[in-house]
Order: C-alpha cells, then structure tokens, then sequence
C-alpha cells in the first residue's frame, strides 16, 4: 500500500471518529465538563402557551430550561389536566423540550399543566414541582379545591380528581381509569386544585410508586374524602379538603408496624422494647414477634412472664395473638410507678434455646401530666367522638378518649413528652377510623388533627386544646 493511500485511509478513519463523538455528544446532551456541580434546582425560562392564555389554537407545548435535565424524570413527572387525545412525543433540543399531541385540543376547554417534583436535572436536584394553565376558549375556569394530606411521607404522592357524571359516579375506579386533573402536596402537605370547571368532584390521595396515575392495591396506599365536592359558578372554592395517610396505630399486622420493632441477638423475637427508653408508661402494651417461628404457641406463652424486680411479684397477663406470629400482652393491673419490671422469655428447654429478658423503668407520679380540651362546635354530631394522642417519641405509646355526650375531654397520667392530637366521629360506632373504601365509593368518616404538636411536662397541665370538624 502507497503511503498516499496509507494517509487517506487514516484521515477517513479520524474523521469518522470525531463525527461519531460529535453525534454522541449532541445525543446525549451533555452539559460543559469541570467545575463545581451545580446544586441548584432546574427552573422554567419560558412556556408556551403562557400561563394564563387564552384562545390558544396549537396542539404543542414548549418548554426551555435554564440547565440540562434529566429527560426521563420530566416525561414521568409532566401531567395536563385533562389528557388531550392520543399518544404524546416529546421532542428534545438541547434545554428544550417540544411536548406535542397529534390531534388539537379539545375546544373551550381549561388545561393544566402540572410538573411534579420527581422532576430533576442531571445532578439529581428536584424541581420543586409547578402548575399553570391555559385555555382554548376565551376564558379560564376558575374553580378551586384546596386541602392538607396528612401523611409521614410526601416525597410520591398525588392527588388525583375526577369529573362525576350520573354514568362514572357508581362505578369509578382509580386502579383502572386515569383522572381528569392531577396535583402534588408541596412540603407542609398542602395542595390546590386551581381552574376547575363547574361540577362534582371526587378526590383521592395516593402514593403513586409506579407512577403510572393508577392505583395498584399491592403495594400503594390510598386515602378517600368524606364526600364528593361540588363547584357552583365560575369561582367557587372548596377549602379543607383533607386526606389522613398516617397510621393510626390501630392496624398492627402490616409491614410498617413490624418495621418499628426491635430484635433481639438470635434475631427471633422482635420487640416494641426499646433499648435506651428512659421510662416506660405504667400501661404498656407489649409486641413480639416471632420470626421463622417453629415454637406452639403455648410453648411462647407458658414461658414468659413479666415481674416487679423488687418485689418479685408477677403480674397477670393477658395474651392476644394478632396472627400465628405476632403476639400482643397488656397486664390486668398498672405496672406501679417509679419500679423497674423485667420482662421475660425463657426459652431454654425449648428446641430455640434462647433466653430473652429485658429490665424496664416504669414512670414515677412526677413523670406524668395532663392534656384537656373542648371540641369547638354548637353541639355534638349524634356519633361517638375519639380523641387520640399519638407520642412522637414512641409510636407505642397511644392514648384514646370517647365522648359521646359532653364536648369537654380530659386526659390525666399522659407520659410526659411530645405528642400530636387526632380526632375523628365515629359515625359506625366500631371505635376505630374508618378510612373508607375507593371502589365501591364509601367516604371517609370526618377527622380532625391538632395542627401543633403538645409537649408534655411532668405535673403540668396543657390545657385549651381546642379540635375543629
């Protein structure tokens, strides 16, 4: 081969390799090398249409960052509100991106655009999540939703609402039809739904894992409203929409309860027995957990025992099997105040040969307080009313209180500490909060949360907590 031939061959072959890395490079959209990384969230420059437009007759909408994004994440985190027909493409240019539909919106119609905060750009920072609107017709709906999700984790849940119609409202399900309008908590759990038409409303609150707008049974968690709202005019506003995703410490066999337990060194039993709890109440109830479990049940029971240290007296138990291996034991009796209880499994001579035993401190009188309070209306609702207290500082240590014909309620020999205050009617009358059912509709029952947490001191009163329905 001449060397003429030899010195085109290789200026082909670098010129095929910088083409090649130019292409990859403008794929792939890389942002400029070196530097600090940018820890700042993405922001919007400019959306079109406008917020606010009218009138708008295209069936794109454009959107330019001020940095590279994440692509995948806004696809998954854009929403408008009603989903325009057919299969949406998202066209990429650098910072921008063109969202377009193949068939024009729909006429005299309010849309809304809702970018969820699952959105990031390319060094992970969140978008702190946005919604604006526009119209086809000459004017904006102007109706107004708004509430507070009450849950222990915001980071993936949505608030989803549908249109009702005398054909959908027996039948709607969430799990297998999308909604017409899609918002997101911001970080204190408030949401609103803003440029709504005229109508009646169903809500539901979801944690959208798979973030498909659908709710799958298996692993999501859902939350109902105590009614369907209804918008009248062209602006009315329903305030005080509220959805409760905590747990109420009532449902003790799901995952989440298990997690809050605490194993021993053969990791068999797992327990509410915290190791470093400074005191216990003189009514604790206590949770284990058997994992693996080969052992009968008697073979459990017959060899535990709870005991005054000092005096050696053993106190009567009762036994309250939840499932075949989690076991739930209160004493008949107050444990005394101010002794220090053991609390024992022998299980020797049995085939698990362990032993486990725990020494507890049982609160003195000078460790206890009381909360009081009024439930602030003209009358009471005809149902049962609970006041929970929840502590912030074990989530086993709850209190309940029914009132059924006074508004005024009491609390004495409250461990001291931090607590939050939930209420709700018991329009059932089964003594539990009963959240109501997504499919076949049932509302909620009606709830109410202290919005300040009470702090607890040893001998003192907190008194005027007022609840509102």
């Amino acid at each position: 081969m001449s060397n003429y031939k030899r010195m085109y061959n290789n200026f082909v072959f670098v010129l095929l390799l910088l083409l090649t890395m130019l292409f990859h490079s403008c794929a792939n959209q890389l942002p400029p090398s070196g530097g600090e990384d940018d820890k700042s969230s993405p922001e919007i420059l400019t959306i079109t249409p406008k917020p606010g437009t009218v009138n708008y007759k295209k069936n794109i909408i454009s959107i330019s960052f001020n940095k590279y994004v994440d692509k995948r994440s806004f696809e998954e985190s854009f929403y408008i509100s009603p989903t325009p027909k057919g299969s949406v493409n998202f066209d990429w240019s650098g910072t921008n991106v063109e969202i377009k539909y193949p068939e024009s919106f729909d006429i005299n119609r309010t849309y809304i655009i809702a970018i969820g905060k699952n959105f990031k750009d390319i060094y992970n920072n969140n978008f702190p999540g946005k919604t604006f609107a526009f119209s086809t017709g000459t004017r904006l709906d102007n109706g107004i939703i708004k509430g507070k999700i009450y849950s222990d984790n915001l980071a993936k849940i949505k608030v989803l609402a549908f249109m009702l119609n005398e054909i959908n409202s027996e039948n709607l399900n969430p799990a297998d039809k999308a909604p017409d309008y899609i918002t997101f908590p911001d970080e204190s759990g408030n949401y609103t739904f803003t440029n709504l038409s005229e109508g009646t409303f169903r809500l539901f609150a979801l944690t959208d894992d798979d973030r498909n707008n659908l709710f799958n049974k298996d692993f999501e968690i859902i939350s109902v409203l105590n009614n369907d709202l209804y918008l009248k005019g062209d602006s009315s506003v329903t305030n005080n929409a509220n959805f409760f995703l905590k747990n109420t410490g009532l449902l003790k066999t799901g995952k989440d309860f298990l997690k809050e337990l605490n194993s021993d060194s053969s990791n068999f039993i797992f327990s509410n027995i915290a190791i470093g709890t400074e005191f216990f109440p003189d009514d604790y109830k206590f949770y284990l957990y058997f994992k693996n479990n080969n052992l009968t049940k008697s073979e459990i029971v017959n060899n535990l025992s709870v005991t005054d240290t000092i005096t050696k007296e053993a106190y009567k138990l009762v036994y309250n099997w939840l499932n075949d291996s989690l076991l739930e034991i209160f004493s008949i009796e107050k444990f005394k105040h101010a002794s220090v209880i053991n609390f024992l499994v022998n299980l020797k001579d049995t085939k698990k040969n362990i032993v486990y035993s725990m020494n507890m401190k049982i609160a003195g009188n000078k460790n206890f307080g009381i909360i009081s309070g009024r439930i602030k209306s003209v009358e009471l609702p005809g149902s049962p009313v609970y006041i929970m207290l929840f502590s912030k500082d074990n989530k086993f240590i709850t209190y309940r209180k029914k009132l059924l014909d006074t508004n005024d309620f009491r609390f004495d020999d409250i461990l001291e500490g931090s607590y939050s205050v939930f209420a709700f009617i018991d329009n059932n009358g089964n003594g539990v909060f009963d959240g109501g059912s997504y499919f076949k509709f049932v509302p909620s029952e009606i709830f109410s949360v202290y919005e300040k947490d009470i702090k607890v001191k040893g001998n003192w009163n907190t008194d005027n907590v007022f609840i509102e329905f």
